[in-house]
């Protein structure tokens, strides 16, 4: 048991044996290669000292080592992660670690979160329009805007949190755990908001939605994602249901109403037959002539939309208040991520 949570650690922070040993002995623990194997193998166990020098080189509390994984590494990814060979352990020890901690503040809490998924089904472009609808009756997201995906998606049983660097990925990967059926999203960490949100529903699109090839099926989750943000009546409402030219202005409002941005706002009204392709392809060709390079980069912007995972800290800082973990354990948690 202590073997493999050390192993499950090392490889969620991305290292070898080889780099752990390293740190070990750089903070004032000798410690091999071979012995971390035989550690990691059941072979020999680690006495407390040592373990707690792991525990602290993982940033992973003590007591994550003394008890049985609630995540067992039993990984299903919606789509294939674009990784190595030789990362994919590193990348569903991640996972598995994340969603172990997720599901360690929500015993503590007595809540039960579990999602179970469905297989992915055809669907024509015309029902992707009933289905987004369906998907916002059941997220309860009505009329309105949608003031948070991340918070939507919470609610619902979504666990969010962000890629890894060593993953190299430069996509959002989507997938749950077998055993408990805990959904989750690895989440890019550089980008736009309006960028964010309609990745991180293209990313629970692929969970219900099957092409007859990846191509047909990004285009398909792609209008999902624009669909759920900018439903087919509210966009009739605002645009109008025929239009022959669309003022920059009303693309600007339109991105602060709906947190979407005003290409894809574009290609919103030229999918529901709102414009035609010529005046969409005049758009781009504007937009590729203009570039704004000073667009600010980053996930916190100035518009009004908040897209911050914030579920994971919330319960453990519930957790620690209510006495249900150390202060000790909660340093260690909130250290620094991989």
């Amino acid at each position: 048991m202590i073997g493999d949570n050390i192993r499950i650690a090392r490889l969620a922070h991305g290292l070898s044996l080889q780099d752990l040993s390293e740190r070990l002995t750089a903070s004032g623990y000798p410690t091999t290669k071979a012995t971390l194997s035989n550690y990691e193998t059941g072979k020999y166990s680690p006495n407390e000292d040592v373990l707690k020098a792991i525990a602290g080189q993982l940033f992973t509390p003590l007591e994550f080592f003394k008890r049985d994984p609630i995540i067992k590494s039993n990984i299903h990814f919606f789509r294939e992660p674009f990784i190595t060979d030789r990362k994919r352990p590193y990348l569903e020890a991640y996972v598995s670690a994340e969603l172990d901690r997720f599901k360690y503040w929500e015993s503590l809490l007595e809540m039960d979160v579990n999602w179970r998924p469905d297989a992915p089904r055809h669907y024509s472009p015309d029902d992707i329009e009933t289905l987004a609808e369906e998907f916002r009756e059941k997220y309860g997201a009505g009329t309105n805007a949608i003031a948070s995906v991340c918070a939507l998606l919470e609610n619902q049983g979504w666990h969010l949190f962000a890629l890894p660097d060593f993953s190299e990925a430069n996509m959002n990967i989507t997938g749950y755990d077998k055993a408990t059926g805990m959904p989750f999203i690895l989440y890019r960490t550089f980008g736009h908001q309006d960028d964010m949100r309609l990745a991180l529903l293209r990313s629970v699109g692929l969970s219900l939605i099957k092409g007859q090839n990846q191509k047909e099926t990004d285009a398909l989750t792609a209008r999902f994602a624009r669909a759920v943000l900018l439903p087919q009546k509210q966009c009739i409402s605002t645009f109008g249901k025929k239009r022959t030219r669309i003022a920059r202005s009303e693309l600007a409002t339109g991105k602060r109403l709906f947190g979407l941005g005003k290409g894809s706002i574009m290609c919103r009204m030229l999918e529901l037959g709102i414009i035609e392709e010529s005046l969409y392809n005049e758009f781009n060709a504007y937009v590729f002539e203009h570039f704004d390079s000073t667009r600010a980069n980053g996930i916190l912007d100035e518009s009004t939309f908040y897209e911050v995972p914030t579920t994971w800290e919330m319960r453990a800082v519930r957790a620690e208040t209510e006495g249900l973990v150390s202060s000790v354990s909660m340093k260690q948690y909130f250290g620094p991520q991989p």
